[in-house]
């Protein structure tokens, strides 16, 4: 550690090195798979115990207020940024000062994006002609503010690969959340439990990241060289506002139309596998983009590792998506309860839905690492389109028709993402479409076997089922993906990651 003073000259400043201490690209992804990994599934367990508790404490209703606010802060959070954090983690070389002047941006976009939050408070209550919206709105605003200040200290800890420490402050904030969720739903049983946990998660963020990233901001100067990364972070910050259409503007048209129960039901619909997906895919991308953006000036390199992360993905999650595809009507029932037996029509869309997403989940890593703003942003217009489209095609049938008009629009959108990512760059289609291939015949495979065998299965306890048929969706996936060399091949990297990993923790 070094210490720097601030522009008065009067303070000292803590600050640590700003790149990774030591250049094992290998180290640093089975470590932060690893431990990434152990919190997510962490994570997608507290997401399912929020499912499950959360949706036998609080009416349909109540998930459908928050469902109507949350689109707005997060369509005002884009901005909170301004990109300047990706720009942090996938610049070259970086200093204390441009750190520290990217911090006090944030700092003055998050006040300023909370005061407007604030204002358009009582408009967002008169679009959904709900009272209760007006404080939950400006509650929700404050928070903008609160998170912008910890942007910089988390992508610094993206940058120095320090995944296992960001990963340990990300499950102590889903853990606290959970438990403040549940509280309050069981104290006060209204919606303000669900913003009290928001609350609790991003406390416990914010004062982890400070704590963890061992870097203080001091008084801002004039820095050179800003503008260019300036321009980088408008060019994610473009990609992110079309973005939020794609993944919200559904809540928006369905609260509008339709009301908070159909909401309510497509929310929790939504909720029980696309965000623990994106819990895993989102933080996997926390690891990769650092990663990749140090390999950038070895090609091969940086084309195997993605390939090889990409492949394991799909590997995991594409089989257990279809056993939920098949066996929904089952499972939805039991997991959220009766009075959410509406959920599992639309939760099979849904999950075609996700196994599109799962497809493209690498896209944005290959367009961030590289640089290459413009593409992200061009990709994220043809996404936009496509996603808006399906959600007024489908919307006149209800949340099932936004769900089905949702995974159509998905499907159109992975032949494009895969040939605008690989157009440039180490990795192409060709590449993407040969390393997923065993995968995507595996997981078909197993989907019609399980379809096959609904007849027989109807005089069974659910209980043994569920379970079996999950177990047997992977067995023959993985059968399947053995005939092909490519899949042999992933198989055979799984599993020595594996071992490495537990002779690494066993040595610790």
């Amino acid at each position: 550690m070094r210490m720097e003073h601030g522009c008065n000259g009067e303070k000292p400043v803590m600050n640590a090195s700003f790149n990774p201490a030591h250049n094992n690209s290998g180290k640093h992804l089975r470590s932060g798979v690893l431990n990434t990994g152990v919190i997510q599934v962490i994570k997608v367990l507290c997401s399912f115990a929020s499912v499950v508790l959360l949706s036998r404490l609080l009416p349909p209703s109540d998930f459908g207020v928050v469902a109507m606010v949350t689109p707005i802060i997060y369509f005002v959070s884009l901005f909170q940024s301004l990109g300047l954090n990706q720009a942090t983690i996938q610049k070259t070389s970086i200093s204390h000062d441009e750190i520290n002047a990217f911090f006090w941006i944030n700092i003055l976009v998050g006040l300023i994006l909370s005061l407007l939050v604030f204002a358009i408070s009582p408009l967002v209550g008169w679009y959904y002609g709900d009272e209760r919206v007006v404080p939950l709105t400006i509650a929700m605003g404050a928070l903008i503010f609160l998170g912008s200040s910890g942007g910089q200290h988390g992508a610094l800890l993206s940058r120095r690969m320090e995944f296992t420490k960001s990963a340990v402050i990300d499950g102590m904030s889903t853990v606290g959340s959970l438990a403040v969720a549940v509280l309050c739903a069981w104290v006060f049983h209204d919606y303000w439990a669900l913003y009290y946990a928001t609350l609790a998660g991003t406390v416990i963020s914010l004062v982890g990241s400070w704590a963890a990233s061992n870097w203080r901001p001091s008084w801002p100067r004039k820095v050179s060289g800003i503008k260019g990364m300036l321009r980088f972070g408008a060019g994610i910050t473009s990609f992110n506002f079309m973005n939020f259409f794609a993944r919200n503007f559904d809540n928006v048209l369905i609260g509008h139309a339709w009301g908070g129960h159909e909401l309510g039901l497509y929310d929790r619909a939504y909720k029980v596998l696309l965000f623990p997906l994106q819990r895993v895919v989102w933080p996997l991308g926390g690891v990769m983009v650092p990663l990749l953006s140090r390999l950038k000036e070895e090609p091969e390199r940086y084309r195997q590792t993605f390939l090889k992360v990409q492949a394991q993905l799909a590997l995991a999650a594409w089989p257990g998506i279809v056993w939920g595809l098949v066996f929904a009507d089952t499972l939805i029932p039991n997991i959220l309860g009766a009075q959410w037996e509406g959920a599992a029509a639309i939760f099979k869309p849904l999950a075609l839905a996700s196994f599109a997403q799962v497809a493209m989940s690498g896209v944005g890593w290959l367009f961030v690492s590289q640089g290459r703003a413009k593409d992200y942003v061009r990709w994220g217009a043809v996404n936009t389109v496509l996603c808006i489209l399906g959600f007024v095609v489908g919307l006149p049938y209800g949340a099932f028709g936004v769900a089905v008009g949702y995974a159509a629009s998905e499907f159109l959108r992975v032949p494009y993402a895969w040939w605008a990512a690989g157009r440039r760059g180490p990795v192409n289609m060709r590449d993407i479409v040969v390393a997923l291939s065993p995968q995507f015949v595996g997981s078909v495979v197993a989907g019609i076997v399980l379809w096959g065998a609904m007849p027989f299965v109807g005089d069974l306890s659910r209980w043994v089922v569920l379970p079996v048929s999950g177990l047997l969706a992977y067995i023959i996936s993985l059968l399947i993906v053995c005939l092909f060399p490519a899949g042999r091949e992933t198989i055979r990297l799984s599993w020595r990651f594996l071992l490495q990993s537990l002779i690494r923790k066993k040595v610790s």
